[in-house]
């Protein structure tokens, strides 16, 4: 009988969780009516380009959704202290004080990217939310802010990975993501180019337009890892290619003097004269290490 009243009340205490549950999601699911009125400003506000109000409407009571989501989530990989300020900031966020949400997840987000690349995915996340906060506010300008941290850190999560790739011997793999690198900071760099192209003449920062000249300085780093990764699978054309791109880029944002410059002139120049180009071996050696 004993047995039988156990496995009752745990049936039951079991159904009454699952209802409980659902309950509790549909709770935090569902969108107010409040922010739904305050979603229809944010719309009356923009340009709806392609989008009706009604599909633009869907879109901002999603994103809103996204965000309630990810105070539930991300609160359990956080410490003590993060964790109490990502707790006010999600009442400031229920109570519609999305201004005051914005100020406490974005400085949270940044003392947590502070703490080391261990901490960047949870970061990323935070920026994820912070750039869905601003969207359904309307906030153009705190979007692109905020997909800029974000990628910053995605970017270093990235080469983080592709690293820890190369010195497991997965170089495939490894080339893989300093492709996607290589690609993101070209891109980014043209699309810089366009816009000084564009705006040059109304911009008063000089260094900007001349900046825009050079690609960035991490593309130097991404081809000497390609170099690397080619190199270690006997591919010497493609390291040479790598080693010859990433050159300049070297060159022209630090000097000799730098360790990282002058192990990747050490490497180039092993790939050289194993390959018996005792020219170009000794026109690099004579241009960086006899001035």
């Amino acid at each position: 009988m004993k047995r039988i009243f156990t496995i009752f009340v745990f049936v039951f205490l079991g159904i009454f969780l699952l209802f409980q549950d659902r309950a509790y999601s549909n709770t935090e699911i569902s969108v107010p009516l409040k922010v739904i009125e305050r979603l229809k400003v944010t719309i009356s506000k923009e340009e709806l380009g392609g989008s009706s109000p009604q599909e633009r409407l869907r879109t901002l009571k999603s994103q809103y959704i996204e965000i309630y989501k990810g105070f539930q989530i991300f609160k359990n990989d956080m410490k003590k202290v993060d964790r109490d300020q990502f707790e006010t900031s999600f009442q400031h966020f229920k109570d519609h004080n999305w201004q005051e949400t914005e100020r406490l997840l974005s400085t949270l987000a940044k003392r947590i990217s502070d703490e080391g690349l261990e901490s960047f995915p949870l970061s990323k996340n935070l920026y994820v939310m912070l750039g869905n906060l601003v969207r359904i506010q309307g906030d153009h300008e705190g979007v692109g802010i905020y997909a800029a941290e974000r990628s910053i850190l995605d970017e270093e999560i990235k080469h983080k990975r592709g690293y820890d790739l190369f010195n497991e011997g997965h170089y495939n793999e490894a080339i893989d993501i300093y492709i996607e690198l290589r690609d993101r900071k070209l891109l980014e760099h043209k699309a810089w180019q366009n816009y000084i192209r564009l705006n040059g003449e109304e911009m008063n920062d000089s260094s900007d337009v001349e900046e825009a000249k050079w690609p960035p300085r991490s593309l130097s780093y991404i081809y000497w890892m390609l170099a690397r990764c080619y190199s270690d699978l006997n591919e010497p054309e493609k390291a040479l290619s790598n080693f010859q791109e990433g050159l300049p880029i070297f060159d022209h944002y630090t000097s000799i003097e730098n360790k990282d410059f002058d192990l990747f002139l050490r490497e180039y120049a092993y790939v050289l004269r194993e390959e018996g180009k005792i020219d170009d071996f000794n026109a690099l050696l004579y241009k960086y290490y006899n001035k």
